[in-house]
């Protein structure tokens, strides 16, 4: 008999070993309660609860947690030893626990107490205290076996006990007992071999290789005797391998190993059981799991991968037990419990394996089946595997540098075979390889720049061969391509025209049973191509005909056609199920059923299901039924997250690619195990503890899992369950629902919970009832039922209310016959008085009737007064109606002239801002050249004029634009047109900015025939080109191209300027409409303030013309203005002069200064200053002006301010007004609403000079307010106070006794910081350590900002801040006179007594004695003053 290994050519060996090839181990070590990895026996009792035996305790487990018994000598009924070596439950609810050191104790599982062996089994006396093994034959007899007194036979019946094999110490060590078909018992040893005996104890036979008989048998050490379902017996010895024993021959046979290696671990065998298949598991020292099959004679073995959580978690195998259900539980010898769940045999699953032949990789991308019946894998950096499914090997296809004849990239995405037996691979990033496995020649197909032929894009995202014998590449990114075999070209179809497919993302293709072939895109929905280049597209805003649900999602994933031809469509969001005849399409989301919402791939198999990979693992839907049934990793999958890789071969067989490897299977032999799991009542609480049996107090008076009712007083109505479905499969596969009879009469859904509380029960009796899903995740019929009975108060109970209600009516009919004796008794009385009284009212009511004839004739005069009253107030409300009426036409009016003015300030404010600039700038540097021109170089002179020059033009535009402007402000515009030459008027205004043109490097172009003339005002015209080709200049980068063209339509001309600019968003298109100013940045860093729009846009008008912007951004800008075509050829030239032209040079000029006396400047050496100014010219000045003195610091908008203010912590901020981004008032507030900043001065330079502008800037925090041009003396004047102001907040902060002086004029913001510190110092002030690292971790600064804050706000440093406090609060102490010098040093954190004397006199100019003394003076001279 021949053992051979996993991998074997026989399609039966393989289909046999199918589900085992490919086994998950599931881990229960004591990380997750086990009390010792070293599980020495195995057992499920009758209520389903699996049961382990370590070397440190026994513990029972529920499927959720472990319950450890261990020794306790403190405990009598505690177990006897904590080494467990065999369990065994008889038919009294008693669990036999043979133990090393302690023998046979017994667990009464009602009570969860243990016992000793006698006292729960009379006659069981005086045995070994080393029993190893336990067997019950099922007649009341149980068989013991010892390792140092041989064996034992009890009968439970009689109860007597016999011992046998006592005389030859080598037999006295029994390993095993089992019973045969014969009723014999089988006794194995540990050094001779077997021993049978008659069902009542008599010797029989002896197999051994001392005395002769062994009949076969290699080996005396035995570890165990098995007999399986087919009555073979199996014998495994330590040293001898495997044996099986011939009964017709009286023989055994021990059973060959082929393999040298796997020979050599089979020869030392430990534990064997049988599972559901009838296949057999060996455990072995050192060599692993293997698992035999009898009918083939084929095993396949399983070892421990490290870092292979699903591996086996120990090569020595100690224990093996099958559950009911047909789980396999493996005890080892030092890694605690593997499991293998039967419920995850469904799907075969294929991964990585280190030093394996398995998977290149375990991201699986693609999956594909050529015409030799060959799979191949395309894997997620692994490269390409060839998989064969019969033997389960793998072989490697992977990318070679240098080397052509290999596959170009190791990211392969999907494969296709075309006609000529060739697989193309798609990669990601590297293109398409076309190779032939049997010539192993190799093609590479990828984007060449240049080549319209070539691949589109290097990620072949997916591969299409049609049944037209055509080549499909879906790339991502650039569209679909189609391969011309003739020319080894291919044509594109890309996203742009209509008609076009709707998006270059392709993710998946699938042509359906009619030829048609369909493209899923990422977010560009589902394309069907027409056939004629065209393509009609599905998307979520696609119109359906009505009953029709739109699309999910507008990324496709998956595409399949069923037998109908209806196409399921799975994307991102959502399953669609969709009729391409009629146009109806219906989705699927998780609320119906499905696993998950992402959909990674659709495949339909025979009998009509739809398979849907999901991110959540695996979907099969019944169309017929409309019903899900999903799976997950309990059931074998890869993983719950699957990729877009699937395939259906032509043997039926399913393939589905994940990111953990990939399942196969075969969809109409997908079975789930059919069992009905028992749930068990686990633990009990009171209060959130629990409850144990037969404790003080304790209700329980069996254990949990066993008891039917439970008796509470009423001070124990909060109480909590735990229980357990005994199906030991994934957490998600149980469910629970439950309801309390006497409380509610509805089943509520636990989900996955397996615990339930109740609090303050009324007294009563209630039935609490929990039940489970079944294996097929249907409610089982199987309830789990407690009473609960509360028991009421004293006061609540039926004798007390009947006590209680006799007195109550006692009491009430003596309080009745009183009552009535003084109720008649009163009647008398009032007899009287209703009489004496009855004449009053009859007097009084006389007197109502005349004063109520009196009230009648008033209230008819008071009806009359209220008519007039009411005709008077409506008359006034009309009045009012008017009133109201006309103030709204009023106010209407008002805010029509205050949005007017609004306008026109705005206007003015922009133009008075650009224009101060550079006239500030102008006058800068004019007077700058003037005083230093005789130390300046030639180049310094010329960059002096060239920003002069800059500044001056600036200026010359700004004022022509402002001109322009003002004629179009005046209602008496006066047009007068003629005809005009458009090409001269261009070539005038391009010649005029060439100095723009040539300094930006901009390529202008005028593109417009001689002939092209137009009818329109010269000068009003001129400006429009003016404007609109400066502006072109000002929005175009360096080396763009702007070009001027003409064209004719009808009467009219249309104008067009186009150049290669930054573009305009469709909203800045809608600020072009509103009448106001913008503020905006050319590419170069050029203002602009919207003017010459404006201009044009009203002189266009004028001229009976029109103006249309087209706009995108980062592509360019085209203005076109359509004027009326000239009357006749009579033109007025454009006229200008060509010589007059200009050259800029960029230079650079030395920026020192010496504006300062030498005493001033070396204060302020050094400090920063922040420049934040959108003007270069003026950023350029200050920087001049500052240089050498200032380390300087500059940004162009309020954004970059804020950051480098924060970065850099400057002395001084200089800020302008007017920026775009963020203008000055927005960034002054946030410098001010930031605690990193909020004490940083800010120095408002700007050209508004009104009141309301200086208020606003004050109200947004600025510490002053500054115009321009800027005074040079004046500003380096304020500068300077401002350092300067910094000594004298630290004398004010030194002078004073408080901790923050109260005429500091500080924002809320710095105040509630210096307090804060003050009280965080205040609270650790005795502690020597305290230091800035405590105080930046408080203030959540760093160590920069809270120096820099603490300097500008205290002038001090941090560590002298601290000082100072210390010493205030020392003052404090002193003048209180509790504590000596010492002592306050110590109090208020000085290290040393003398270091706080050296501080205190530094800074009161008096020793703490001298101050103390002074002090005592004082008080003294106060008493003597109040004596006199």
């Amino acid at each position: 008999m021949r053992l051979r290994l996993s991998i074997l050519l026989s399609f039966f060996v393989v289909t046999a070993f199918g589900q085992t090839q490919n086994l998950k181990f599931t881990q229960l070590g004591t990380s997750g309660g086990l009390s010792r990895s070293e599980v020495q026996c195995i057992y499920q009792d009758r209520q389903g609860f699996m049961w382990f035996g370590t070397r440190d305790g026994l513990n029972r487990y529920d499927g959720y947690k472990f319950k450890v018994f261990r020794k306790n000598p403190n405990n009598k009924s505690a177990i006897a030893s904590n080494d467990i070596k065999a369990l065994l439950e008889d038919n009294n609810a008693n669990l036999l626990v043979a133990t090393a050191d302690g023998g046979l104790t017994v667990l009464d599982l009602r009570a969860e107490q243990f016992y000793a062996a006698d006292n729960k089994l009379p006659g069981m006396t005086n045995i070994s205290n080393y029993i190893h093994t336990l067997y019950a034959d099922g007649s009341k007899v149980i068989w013991l076996g010892s390792s140092d007194k041989g064996l034992y036979r009890y009968d439970a019946g009689s109860k007597t006990l016999k011992s046998l094999l006592t005389g030859n110490a080598s037999n006295q060590n029994i390993t095993n007992i089992i019973k045969d078909s014969k009723g014999n018992i089988w006794a194995g040893t540990g050094a001779n071999g077997i021993y049978i005996f008659s069902a009542g104890g008599k010797y029989l036979k002896h197999y051994g290789t001392n005395d002769g008989t062994a009949r076969g048998l290699t080996h005396n050490n035995i570890k165990f005797i098995y007999q399986d379902h087919q009555q073979r017996i199996w014998v495994g010895t330590y040293g001898g391998g495997l044996h099986q024993y011939d009964a017709a021959t009286d023989t055994f046979k021990q059973v060959q190993f082929e393999n040298s290696f796997e020979a050599n671990a089979h020869r030392f065998l430990l534990c064997m059981e049988e599972d559901t298949k009838g296949n057999l598991w060996i455990g072995t020292e050192n060599g692993g799991l293997s698992i035999y099959n009898p009918v083939t004679k084929s095993s396949v073995t399983y070892h421990h991968v490290d870092n292979d959580a699903g591996s086996i978690s120990s090569n020595t195998i100690n224990c093996i037990k099958r559950d009911k259900k047909g789980n396999m539980w493996i005890g080892t010898a030092n890694s605690g419990i593997s499991m293998v769940r039967i419920d995850e045999g469904v799907f075969t699953h294929y991964k990585y394996q280190h030093d394996a032949n398995g998977l290149s990789n375990n991201i699986v991308n693609g999956i594909f089946e050529d015409d030799q019946h060959r799979i191949w894998i395309g894997t997620d950096g692994g490269g390409l595997d060839l998989f064969n499914p019969l033997t389960g090997s793998f072989k490697y296809y992977k990318h070679q540098p240098g080397n052509a004849a290999s596959i170009a990239g190791n990211y392969v995405l999907n494969m296709a075979q075309d006609g000529n037996h060739n697989i193309w691979v798609g990669t990601w990033g590297d293109g398409v390889t076309v190779f032939n496995p049997a010539t192993n020649t190799y093609k590479h197909f990828r984007n060449i720049p240049g080549d319209p032929g070539s691949l589109s894009n290097n990620n072949a995202f997916y591969i299409l061969h049609d049944s037209k014998n055509r080549m499909w590449v879906g790339t991502y990114g650039g569209g679909l391509d189609l391969y011309n075999e003739a020319t080894g070209k291919f044509s594109h179809f890309v996203n742009g025209a209509p008609g076009s497919i709707s998006s270059n993302y392709i993710l998946t293709m699938h042509e359906d049973r009619n030829g048609i072939v369909w493209v899923g895109t990422d977010e560009g929905g589902l394309n069907k191509y027409n056939g004629d280049g065209t393509f009609s597209a599905y998307t979520t805003v696609k119109a359906l005909p009505k009953g029709s649900e739109k699309f999910s999602n507008n990324t496709v994933t998956g595409i399949w056609d069923d037998a109908d031809g209806n196409i399921w469509a799975g994307t991102s969001y959502g399953l669609n199920y969709f009729n391409p005849r009629t146009l109806i399409n219906k989705t699927y989301f998780a609320e119906d059923g499905l696993a998950n919402d992402a959909v990674g791939a659709v495949l339909g198999d025979t009998q009509g299901y739809v398979w849907i990979s999901t991110n959540k693992g695996l979907s099969r839907f019944d169309p017929k039924h409309k019903t899900f049934r999903n799976f997950s990793t309990a059931d074998g999958l890869q993983s719950d997250e699957f990729k877009y890789g699937n395939y259906l071969d032509k043997a039926g067989r399913m393939y589905f690619g994940g990111r953990n490897g990939f399942n196969v299977f075969t969809p109409d032999k997908i079975q789930t195990v059919n069992f009905d799991p028992p749930v068990v009542f686990t633990n009990f609480q009171l209060f959130n503890s629990d409850v144990t049996v037969g404790g003080e107090g304790s209700p329980l008076k069996v254990a949990v899992p066993m008891a039917k009712e439970i008796v509470l007083s009423y001070k124990q109505s909060s109480f909590s369950f735990e229980f357990a479905s005994l199906n030991y499969t994934a957490g998600e596969k149980k469910q629970y629902r439950y309801k309390l009879v006497g409380y509610e009469s509805d089943w509520h859904n636990l989900g996955t919970r397996n615990s339930l509380t109740y609090t303050n029960l009324d007294p009563g009796t209630y039935t609490l009832m929990v039940k489970g899903l079944d294996n097929n995740r249907q409610w089982s019929a199987k309830v789990s039922e407690i009473k609960i009975i509360v028991t009421p108060p004293f006061w609540k109970t039926w004798w007390f209310k009947l006590l209680l209600f006799l007195a109550i009516a006692g009491g009430v009919v003596v309080v009745f016959y009183l009552r009535l004796s003084g109720i008649r008794k009163r009647n008398r009385q009032l007899e009287r008085e209703v009489s004496l009284r009855t004449q009053q009212l009859s007097d009084t009511n006389s007197q109502l009737v005349e004063s109520y004839d009196e009230i009648r004739q008033q209230n008819e005069s008071l009806e009359v007064v209220n008519k007039e009253i009411s005709r008077k107030t409506d008359k006034i409300l009309q009045q009012q109606e008017q009133i109201v009426n006309q103030n709204q036409q009023l106010e209407n009016t008002v805010n029509e002239l205050e949005a007017s003015n609004k306008t026109k300030d705005m206007f003015f404010s922009i133009l008075a801002h650009d224009l101060k600039n550079p006239i500030a700038a102008l006058t800068g540097l004019s007077d700058l050249l003037k005083t230093r021109l005789s130390y300046l170089n030639p180049n310094e002179v010329v960059s002096f004029v060239h920003d002069i020059s800059r500044s001056s033009n600036s200026i010359n535009n700004l004022v022509i634009n402002m001109l322009d402007w003002a004629r179009t402000q005046s209602s008496n515009l006066l047009c007068q047109p003629v005809n005009i030459n458009l090409r001269e008027l261009a070539l005038k205004n391009v010649y005029l900015v060439q100095i723009q043109l040539a300094n930006k490097n901009i390529d202008c172009k005028v593109e417009i025939d001689t002939d092209k003339n137009v009818y329109a005002d010269y000068q009003m015209l001129n400006t429009i080109v003016r404007n609109l080709l400066s502006n072109a200049i000002k929005f175009t980068p360096v080396s763009g191209k702007i070009t001027i063209s003409a064209a004719c339509e009808g009467d009219e001309v249309m104008i067009s300027i186009t150049d290669s600019g930054i573009g305009m968003t469709a909203e800045q298109l809608q600020q072009l409409q509103e009448p106001q100013l913008q503020v905006s940045l050319g590419t170069a860093g050029e203002t602009g303030t919207g003017l010459g729009l404006q201009i044009c846009r009203d002189f266009v008008q004028v001229n009976n013309g029109r103006i249309q912007i087209l706009s995108t951004p980062g592509k360019g800008t085209v203005i076109t203005i359509i004027m009326p075509k000239a009357l006749n050829n009579e033109t007025v030239g454009a006229g200008f002069d060509k010589e007059n032209t200009e050259e800029a040079n960029d230079v650079q000029f030395d920026e020192q200064l010496h504006l300062l006396p030498d005493a001033k400047r070396q204060i302020l050496k050094g400090k920063r200053i922040l420049i934040v100014e959108d003007n270069q010219e003026m950023r350029n000045y200050l920087k001049a002006l500052l240089a050498g003195v200032f380390e300087i610091f500059e940004a162009d908008n309020g954004v970059n301010g804020l950051r480098t203010a924060k970065e850099t912590q400057p002395e001084l901020i200089i800020t302008d007004l007017i920026m775009p981004v963020m203008n000055g008032l927005e960034f002054c507030n946030a410098i001010k609403s930031d605690v990193q900043t909020s004490h940083l001065p800010v120095l408002l330079l700007t050209s508004e000079d009104n009141a309301a502008s200086q208020l606003s800037g004050y109200e947004a925090g600025a510490d002053i307010y500054l115009t321009k041009p800027v005074n040079r003396q004046l500003l380096l004047s304020v500068i300077f106070n401002f350092i300067k102001g910094l000594d004298r907040v630290k004398g004010q902060f030194s002078e004073t006794d408080k901790l923050i002086p109260d005429d500091l004029d500080y924002n809320k913001l710095d105040r509630e910081f210096l307090e804060k510190m003050s009280q965080f110092i205040e609270l650790n002030l005795s502690n020597a350590d305290l230091d800035y690292k405590m105080l930046s971790d408080h203030a959540a600064m760093s160590r920069t900002v809270l120096y820099a804050k603490f300097k500008s706000l205290t002038g001090m440093g941090v560590h002298d801040f601290i000082k100072n406090i210390r010493l205030k609060k020392a003052l404090e102490l002193l003048q209180q006179g509790g504590l000596n010098v010492s002592q306050i040093a110590y109090e208020v954190g000085f290290a040393t007594p003398s270091y706080f004397s050296k501080s205190f006199t530094k800074q009161y100019k008096m020793t703490p004695k001298e101050y103390v003394l002074t002090l005592k003076n004082r008080k003294e001279g106060a008493m003597n003053t109040s004596k006199l």
